[in-house]
């Protein structure tokens, strides 16, 4: 009767020591965070490479100043990541573009878009880096010299300007705010991936 009485007290004992084991397994499996921005591939573009998220699908560029676009789908409407380049001397610098992209978004309370937007400047992959995050109701032209107008309240534009050796690229995704939010962590991937190389 004892003899019975340990093998199945051992085997109760086994049965919470594997119950624990498992339970403590599936705990870790739940703290595994879930699949996002990570999955990218490598995107080529002039004299640096990048990591594009594979939820982007790249499209034919619509004009000659675009060297790459992407359409971006999201929960609020889609958007788009549009990738400019207008040679060495980069269309006036960094700093007009820089200028003109802020004057693009108007702000509610009437302040200057430069007075809300948050840019950082960065050395990635030995390029000088200067990243823009600003919110606001998005006016720009509809194209280079057009009257009309874009009228898009409550949008969201994150934007980069690489200086590469062969000139500074210019990376702007602007959408609606709660779509642009979704994506921020793939354009903050794409970022920190940049490296020289063709």
């Amino acid at each position: 009767m004892r003899i019975v009485c340990l093998l199945s007290i051992t085997f109760l004992l086994g049965a919470v020591a594997c119950k624990k084991t498992d339970s403590k397994a599936d705990e870790n499996k739940s703290k595994k965070p879930a699949a996002t921005a990570t999955e990218a591939k490598e995107f080529s573009l002039g004299s640096f490479k990048m990591m594009v998220p594979n939820s982007w699908t790249a499209e034919k560029p619509k004009s000659n100043m675009r060297r790459a676009q992407f359409m971006i789908s999201g929960k609020a409407g889609p958007t788009s990541l549009i990738i400019y380049y207008f040679g060495k001397g980069g269309a006036g610098g960094a700093q007009a573009n820089l200028d003109r992209w802020l004057g693009q978004l108007k702000q509610p309370d009437g302040k200057p878009s430069k007075d809300v937007a948050k840019i950082e400047n960065k050395t990635i992959g030995g390029m000088k880096v200067t990243v823009v995050d600003v919110s606001g109701h998005y006016v720009a032209a509809m194209r280079p010299g057009a009257k009309a107008k874009h009228d898009k309240p409550g949008a969201r534009m994150l934007a980069a300007i690489v200086v590469a050796s062969d000139g500074p690229y210019y990376l702007k995704m602007v959408g609606p705010a709660a779509t642009v939010a979704e994506q921020k962590a793939g354009f903050d991937q794409l970022i920190a991936s940049l490296k020289p190389g063709k």
